[in-house]
């Protein structure tokens, strides 16, 4: 596929529209063309570079950042810092000229050995459903992410994650983030651009978070109502500010026509799960429309909205961050090996679904940079069929078709999506006697998985070291277990 020239269409025949945000509307500009090597984007859209201040320290409650990171960052070699952002931002609305001043803060990683630096930031849009800044698809993404060598920054830019909420940064430690300020959400997009521009341009800032390290690209992630945002971001924003190389939005009602999203300006990696397949359980499953251009969409068989994984890494923020009424929280405990497991060692409540989501956002994380930095188109993969406004079951009881994780093509447990909690998940570990009839001995047992995860790695919908962590839980599991 030659994206270029998609692109060059795209920006020779598409009409300056005008796309509706709550009764509002904005004219959408062009993007310049880039080289044959690259998909990025130009960086030149003239957006403004905020004032930035930090690092943070201090504040009543923890002594760090809200919503900072619960794993070790010493085990990565990487640095996480906060910084305040502040500036004047533009209005997503009918008047583009409507201005407000703001004042928000970014989380920043990178790793200590500069040498060690990839080349792409990769920034979370952070979900603020639960009236809190929430990073989902960071802690989905960030221990592959740190393997590989990305830089990572979660953005505070809606109010009710800022100074909206009594969960709100400002609330939290009105120390701390007493200067927290936030003009309203139709100005979160610009403030999302200017954040991003403190990473992109030059001269850089003082001080500088990333400390010198060279941007060369920039994605954009975020999950379910932040993919929305997202979304509109990329329809609306991208062509005139040009930031942005590639987007992930994840875990939210797929576009169903050429018409319902832009795909003419950078790579976009759609990821969704069973849930949204459902229709988040109202009426009718979703139809969404083929690959195309520079967007590709992957449909997850075995995953529901929320995952074991990312449910876990909120929980311990909440339980460091909220713990108890006087701020007190106690320590975040991540244990990766435990969360990690996939049903090998028994089933799960609802609302855990054990299913390992995890490793197909690193796989799209990593596909996504391969075909900004590359020029290799991410993999496609099966939509899951549908039957009846819901899911088509195989006899397991898991998705037919999507893409398809080894966990099931080769299951241990059924992961369910719609006796749950709405958009949670449960799984249900097969009876040993199920399990002596699929795979008489665990020789046989890992044999099968390890085809299946070769053929994943190879189809582009597992990363190597991710098929690593998948094979060790295999093999260690007790898959049959052997009478005694």
């Amino acid at each position: 596929m030659d994206l270029d020239r998609i692109r060059n269409q795209g920006q020779m025949n598409r009409r300056v529209v005008l796309k509706r945000l709550g009764g509002a509307s904005i004219a959408l500009g062009t993007v310049a063309g880039v080289g044959s090597t690259s998909t990025s984007a130009d960086h030149d859209g003239g957006v403004p570079v905020p004032t930035v201040e930090g690092p943070v320290t201090g504040g009543v409650r923890t002594g760090e950042p809200m919503a900072a990171i619960v794993a070790d960052l010493d085990n990565y070699g990487y640095i996480e810092e906060e910084y305040f952002v502040s500036g004047t931002a533009r209005a997503l609305t009918r008047d583009d000229n409507e201005t407000a001043d703001y004042k928000t803060r970014i989380l920043v990683y990178r790793p200590v050995d500069h040498d060690e630096f990839n080349g792409t930031l990769a920034v979370n849009w952070p979900n603020v459903t639960e009236q809190t800044d929430v990073p989902f698809s960071f802690a989905n993404k960030f221990d592959y992410a740190m393997r590989e060598g990305y830089a990572l920054a979660i953005t505070s830019v809606q109010k009710q994650g800022t100074d909206g909420s009594p969960l709100a940064l400002r609330s939290w430690d009105p120390e701390r983030y007493t200067d927290i300020s936030h003009p309203g959400d139709e100005y979160a997009y610009d403030m999302f651009s200017q954040a991003i521009q403190v990473f992109l341009h030059r001269p850089r800032p003082d001080p500088d978070p990333l400390r010198g390290l060279t941007v060369r690209n920039v994605v954009a992630m975020g999950i379910s109502q932040s993919a929305n945002r997202l979304h509109t971001y990329l329809d609306e924003v991208q062509a005139e500010h040009g930031l942005v190389d590639g987007f992930i939005p994840e875990s939210i009602g797929a576009p169903e026509s050429d018409e319902d999203i832009r795909d003419d300006l950078v790579p976009v990696l759609w990821v969704n799960t069973e849930t949204e397949v459902r229709n988040f359980g109202l009426a009718g499953t979703s139809d969404p429309r083929d690959d195309g251009g520079l967007f590709k969409l992957w449909e997850v068989a075995g995953a529901t909205h929320t995952n074991n994984y990312s449910m876990t890494y909120r929980d311990e923020i909440k339980k460091r961050d909220h713990g108890n009424v006087d701020g007190s929280g106690t320590e975040a405990e991540w244990n990766p090996e435990e969360v990690r497991q996939y049903g090998e060692q028994g089933g799960s409540d609802c609302p855990y679904n054990l299913f390992p989501h995890q490793y197909a956002h690193s796989a799209a994380l990593h596909q996504m940079n391969q075909w900004i930095t590359q020029n290799e188109e991410a993999p496609s993969a099966p939509r899951i069929e549908r039957d009846d406004n819901e899911p088509a079951k195989d006899e397991f009881g898991n998705a037919v078709g999507g893409l398809r994780s080894p966990v099931v093509k080769v299951p241990v447990a059924t992961y369910e999506s719609s006796d749950c909690i709405s958009m949670r998940g449960q799984t249900e570990r097969f009876d040993e006697e199920t399990l002596h009839e699929l795979y008489p001995t665990h020789d046989e047992y890992v044999a099968k998985m390890r085809s299946a995860v070769n053929e994943a790695v190879e189809r582009g919908w597992l990363v190597e070291s991710d098929a690593e962590h998948l094979m060790r839980h295999c093999q260690e599991s007790s898959i049959p277990e052997t009478d005694s």
